[in-house]
């Protein structure tokens, strides 16, 4: 049983309907969950001042749960080096780094059509996008990892060059100890013949050594704590891989 949850969205975001963040913790215990981090967009640097706002709003709410505020802080899409939004990260616990944009383009893909680029070019930004948030010695963990591209790269040609950067980047993670997340909701995000080789990304950062980590994504209520798609990739993973807040030392397990 996963009794944490890494990433879940308040609806601050604007595409979070009903999750304040006393409803947020008041799940996490009917769930039973340990620990919660609530981990809102930050897309500039304008939007630290809602981490700040929902640092204060949990701070006032009673709970047997371990609740930490951090933030998913995207890389600049008009970048293709992989820096983020805002460097004034200081004051956040815990920071998922995110691609969710075409990089150097600045918009997001739902398919192929989202996108203008050769399929080399793409790939070749990814990478270096890729490198430079898990570079980032800020970042504690990349969020979903390769769903950008996934969405608009069809899966039998370039799903092995998508393995071979991912190789890559384990070595890089390893290195600056940035964890990949396993994300439930990627689940609902990728085609089907993506979700069947979706444990190999895994597999990857296992081979370096990365630590994997577990986070819903919630923005709703009900996704909060869900495993569905998570336990399935886990099951075509090695036992006991999934780390937990303590190991990651976000909190004294």
């Amino acid at each position: 049983m996963i009794n944490y949850d890494s990433h879940i969205h308040t609806a601050y975001c604007g595409h979070a309907e009903g999750m304040t963040t006393e409803v947020i913790i008041k799940q996490a215990q009917f769930k039973k969950l340990k620990t919660i981090i609530i981990t809102d967009h930050v897309f500039n640097s304008d939007d630290l001042k809602t981490i700040d706002k929902i640092r204060k709003e949990a701070a006032f709410i009673e709970t047997g749960c371990n609740v930490i505020v951090g933030a998913e802080v995207d890389a600049d899409g008009m970048r293709t080096d992989g820096k983020l939004v805002t460097d004034d990260l200081d004051d956040i616990d815990y920071i998922i780094g995110s691609i969710h944009y075409i990089p150097g383009i600045g918009n997001y893909p739902h398919s192929a059509e989202d996108c203008d680029l050769e399929p080399e070019e793409l790939l070749d930004r990814w990478q270096s996008t890729l490198f430079g948030v898990v570079s980032n010695p800020k970042v504690n963990t990349l969020a979903h990892p390769g769903r950008m591209v996934a969405n608009i790269l069809d899966f039998d040609p370039f799903f092995e060059d998508m393995l071979a950067i991912f190789s890559q980047a384990a070595k890089i993670s390893a290195k600056n100890n940035t964890f990949w997340e396993i994300n439930e909701l990627n689940g609902n995000k990728l085609s089907d013949q993506y979700k069947r080789s979706w444990h190999k990304i895994y597999e990857a950062a296992l081979d370096e050594s990365v630590g994997l980590v577990f986070g819903s994504d919630a923005h709703k209520i009900e996704d909060i704590g869900k495993t569905t798609f998570s336990q399935k990739l886990l099951r075509k993973l090695p036992a006991n891989c999934l780390a937990n807040p303590g190991d990651m030392g976000i909190i004294n397990d």
